[in-house]
């Protein structure tokens, strides 16, 4: 993330004497400066880097969300609960029939462990197949 800090190499360097010329920062100086304060950052500020498109990070603010309170909030998250299709679930007794499936697959290969070299090669040609195609 360093590397990605945008520096302008104009930040001055506070100076103690009023009437000494003032100083800027070295590039590098700044960007320590920057990573540093990173830590001290406002709520809901950060920074942004989009490293297919930009060299350097941008600092960027997020909105204050309007969270719902009490029964409301309750009754909201209860409605996500009982959606099914938030977050790809499957019913339960899809689940169970999965893993039912899963588990008769895995004992058929333990019965046939003398083939087990033979299930394997089979399964890779297929993968191979898959990925030639």
């Amino acid at each position: 993330m360093r590397a990605a800090l945008p520096v302008t190499g104009r930040r001055g360097r506070p100076e103690p004497h009023p009437f000494r010329e003032r100083t800027n920062y070295s590039s590098e100086e700044e960007r320590s400066l920057a990573l540093e304060g990173i830590a001290h950052l406002p709520d809901r500020t950060g920074y942004l880097w989009l490293k297919a498109r930009s060299a350097e990070a941008i600092k960027i603010e997020t909105p204050t969300l309007a969270l719902p309170e009490g029964q409301e909030f309750r009754r909201i998250v209860d409605a996500l609960r009982a959606e099914p299709n938030l977050g790809k679930r499957i019913p339960r007794s899809e689940y169970e029939s999965q893993i039912l499936n899963r588990d008769r697959e895995w004992l058929e290969l333990a019965e046939g462990s003398s083939e087990l070299g033979e299930v394997f090669e089979k399964k890779y040609q297929e993968e191979r197949a898959a990925w030639q195609a």
